[in-house]
């Protein structure tokens, strides 16, 4: 009998990916990665060319089919994709412009007159988070504001899902999590918010169809694009990849005890939860939808991967070696003198306590304990809102690779961190998704029993944690100057 498996592309915002992965254990059988190239245009501006993902997972399916011939079942395809993302299109899904990546902070003025106009309050508590450039909504303004003749022309402001699922001719329809990462859906009613509609100026038909649940089937195809299929195959629509990183940890709907941490370009904090919280919108924490219509997220996030790629580029002479170097030679002890300190909307950074003594090592150490500091205000507000505290963190991804990071979290965080065994957290979790939208399995809880394993358990060292406790109140204090320094800043250049 031919082993059950799930086809899935993970759309991450350096490769694409696509994944055979086993429906019964989870475990990979064969995988492929294709870069993506980042064309940046502006400081602060960052996009790449739509048409060239949607030629890399051909090519990415193409390779998995060709090698796995007619030795396995596939029972479906999911996808995993990255947020905050836009793509203006005509009415033939052609793109009229290059996308205009998450990272992007260009409509910084946009984002200003959005939050004024909503009010700062009311749109926390109608998207979810505060209103930033990297917003779509701010974006979609960005785009009426400098490229008007694209804007005039544009049919539909879309995802990378629903880009991907008309390419699929499947039609435009889009998962909760990724309608929420528009930054168009207001989460409270699961609708879309016509008061941003109204003030941007579109058309609600403009910004795509249904709204669905991840595990939604949205049709069967035999081709993927110029691939042919070696039969029908039904498509899942998939989620948001923190989202499904968050369900590939093992974090359920169902237990909020345990909270997940996504190790990648960013870092995220993640649990679920069943209903909207009003209290959940703070500096730090989002509230979210989840993967199902009646369920919601809390999580917030760390950018890691774009400081450390400036590190990698600017300061150290051996880029390929660097991860190796650094898990080789620091110690996370907590007694570094040297702070990174980030602004909230990713547009400016701090290495306070730097002087020309510092070597690359105590950088990049103090650069991985800034972006840590800022999980552990994440965690420490989630577990105000829950009331409890969560009994571990587990954590998967690329950057769950370093035991040593690992541990360092444990410390600061004084609680057991977990790392699961397959890193690819993101199309393990689309694997669920796909698995029970297909009807493989019944739950998403009956397919992380099969489908998730632990590997690695870190418990916190007494001393150094207690050590960690005390830099951490210190970089908080720095924190709180920094951020009163750059309010102080904006405001009087606004004036």
């Amino acid at each position: 009998m031919k082993e059950k498996t799930v086809l899935i592309l993970d759309f991450g915002t350096s490769n694409v990916r696509a994944v055979l992965m086993s429906a019964d254990s989870g475990s990979i059988i064969d995988k492929v990665s294709i870069k993506s190239g980042w064309i940046r245009t502006k400081e602060g501006q960052s996009e790449m060319d739509a048409l060239s993902l949607w030629e890399h997972a051909q090519s990415a399916v193409e390779y998995i089919i060709r090698q796995a011939k007619d030795r396995y079942s596939i029972l479906g395809i999911g996808f995993s994709y990255f947020g905050d993302s836009l793509i203006a299109v005509d009415e033939a899904m052609d793109p009229l412009y290059n996308m205009i990546m998450a990272f992007d902070t260009r409509a910084q003025e946009e984002a200003a007159y959005l939050e004024g106009k909503i009010g700062r309050e009311h749109f926390r508590q109608m998207i979810g988070g505060p209103c930033l450039s990297m917003l779509v909504c701010s974006k979609i303004l960005w785009l009426k504001n400098h490229e008007p003749e694209v804007f005039r022309k544009t049919a539909y402001f879309l995802n990378i899902q629903e880009f991907i699922l008309g390419k699929l001719n499947l039609g435009l329809c889009t998962d909760y999590t990724l309608a929420n990462r528009k930054t168009m859906l207001d989460i409270r009613k699961k609708t879309w918010a016509e008061e941003l509609i109204r003030e941007i100026g579109i058309q609600r038909e403009q910004l795509g169809g249904a709204v669905c649940d991840s595990t939604c089937v949205v049709g069967h195809i035999t081709q993927f694009g110029r691939v042919k299929l070696p039969y029908e195959i039904p498509v899942v629509l998939g989620a948001h990849d923190s989202e499904c990183g968050f369900l590939g940890l093992g974090i359920s709907p169902d237990n909020n005890d345990i909270a997940g941490n996504v190790s990648g370009t960013y870092e995220m904090i993640g649990s679920f939860s069943k209903e909207y919280i009003a209290g959940a919108m703070k500096p730090v924490v989002e509230l979210g939808c989840g993967l199902l219509q009646d369920s919601m997220v809390v999580n917030g996030s760390s950018i890691a991967g774009s400081y450390v790629k400036w590190f990698q580029k600017e300061i150290y002479k051996s880029p390929d070696t660097l991860f190796d170097d650094m898990e080789n030679s620091l110690c996370y002890d907590g007694t570094s003198p040297i702070f990174f300190l980030t602004d909230n909307d990713k547009r400016s950074c701090r290495l306070d306590g730097f002087d020309t003594l510092a070597g690359p090592e105590q950088i990049y150490k103090a650069i991985i304990e800034g972006i840590t500091f800022k999980l552990k205000e994440i965690i420490d507000e989630m577990e105000r809102i829950n009331e409890k505290p969560f009994c571990c963190i587990i954590s998967g991804g690329g950057g769950s690779a370093s035991d040593k990071w690992l541990q360092f979290k444990a410390d600061l965080f004084q609680k057991e961190v977990r790392r699961v065994k397959n890193f690819e957290v993101s199309a393990v979790g689309a694997a669920i998704i796909a698995a029970v939208g297909v009807g493989y399995y019944k739950s998403f809880d009956e397919a992380v029993d099969k489908m998730i394993e632990v590997d690695k358990v870190f418990a916190p060292n007494r001393k150094v944690s207690d050590r960690y406790q005390d830099q951490y109140a210190v970089y908080m204090r720095k924190r709180d100057s920094y951020k009163e320094e750059i309010c102080s800043t904006r405001s009087k250049k606004s004036r």
